[in-house]
Order: structure tokens, then C-alpha cells, then sequence
């Protein structure tokens, strides 16, 4: 076979699924189902959000969809953090109504200070875990200064204005990706995350 045949051959290859898409290749079907399969907690079962943050959640009907089981974690997508200033406590929180979500901020532990952002679809946040199914991958993470700093070293990408003083917040799709957003001086700075 001369060097044209191998080229098309290698090309055809290129072009072929592995063996492990083709073993776990799941039907639009299987992705619905897995849609109706993601788990999603009552605000009442973080009993450390405080409780004015929990009845506002309960009051609007959210619920707080959960990690798929490979990713270890069997309570996810609350958190705390200094996300506006050093030493205010504030909270982040997946909610999601119908089939969608969107993080909810809480600032300083106040039901009435909330900002909301990055609604979308739950079914967009699902992936195929292999031989572990179809999983909802999407979650918040605190990021200090440190993890700010990392990953603008590792990923290229801005820091936000210096010094870092409080923490980020990290909004992620489970090993595929993140993004994290730092509040400055009265708005917010789009850093990466992780890649």
C-alpha cells in the first residue's frame, strides 16, 4: 500500500469513534431518562444554609440539583465563601425549578441581597460516564486566592485587579471545565478556571 492508501486509511481512523464511545454509546433516549433521573434536594436538607437563605429557596419552589454518584460527593452545589469582601459570609447556591437552574448569590447571609446568574438547562449539564451512565456534572466551588492564582498560571487567562482579598466562585461542568467569577470594586471579572 503506498503512501496515498495508508494516508486514507489513517484518515478513516481518525474519523472512527474509539471503542469506549462505541461500547457506552447511550440513545437520545437513555439522555432523557437520565434528565428525569437528576437528583434535586429540598433547600431543608443543607441545614447550614441559614434559614432566611432556606425559606427564600423554599418560598420560590427551588431545589438543589446534586452530583451524579462518580464524582464522589453525596451532598453538592451550596457553599460559602467571601465572595464580596473579607470576613462577610456568603452563599451560593445551585437552584434549579422545572428543568432548569441558576446559581443564586447570597450576599452576607441575606434573603433579601440575591443575584442571580447563568440560568440553563439541567439536560445540558449531563455526560456519559461510561459504564457509571448518564450523569448531571455541573457544580460551584469556592476558589481562594491560591486557586484564583494557580489557574491563571496554569491556563493563561487575567487576574483580577490585586490584591486577591476573597474568595471566587467557580462554576464547572465535572472534569471537562470551569470558570471562575471574582466581584471587584462593584462588578464582576471572568477568570479561568479549571481546563
Amino acid at each position: 500500500m503506498g503512501l496515498c492508501g495508508l494516508a486514507r486509511v489513517f484518515s478513516l481512523l481518525l474519523t472512527l469513534p474509539t471503542l469506549p464511545t462505541l461500547l457506552y454509546a447511550q440513545s437520545a433516549a437513555e439522555w432523557r431518562a437520565a434528565a428525569q433521573r437528576i437528583v434535586r434536594l429540598a433547600p431543608a436538607a443543607f441545614r447550614e444554609l441559614p434559614a432566611v437563605v432556606r425559606q427564600k429557596l423554599e418560598s420560590r419552589g427551588y431545589r438543589i440539583p446534586q452530583l451524579g454518584p462518580a464524582f464522589g460527593s453525596d451532598r453538592s452545589n451550596v457553599i460559602s465563601g467571601h465572595f464580596a469582601r473579607p470576613g462577610q459570609r456568603d452563599w451560593a447556591v445551585l437552584c434549579s425549578r422545572g428543568d432548569s437552574s441558576q446559581v443564586l448569590l447570597f450576599w452576607g447571609r441575606r434573603a433579601d441581597r440575591v443575584e442571580a446568574w447563568a440560568p440553563a438547562a439541567d439536560a445540558t449539564w449531563l455526560q456519559s460516564m461510561g459504564p457509571g451512565g448518564i450523569q448531571y456534572s455541573r457544580y460551584l466551588a469556592v476558589a481562594d486566592s491560591a486557586a484564583i492564582a494557580r489557574h491563571a498560571r496554569e491556563y493563561g487567562g487575567p487576574l483580577p485587579p490585586r490584591p486577591i482579598t476573597h474568595d471566587g466562585l467557580e462554576v464547572g461542568f465535572a472534569e471537562k471545565g470551569s470558570a471562575i467569577s471574582y466581584w471587584h470594586d462593584g462588578r464582576w471579572y471572568d477568570l479561568p478556571g479549571a481546563d
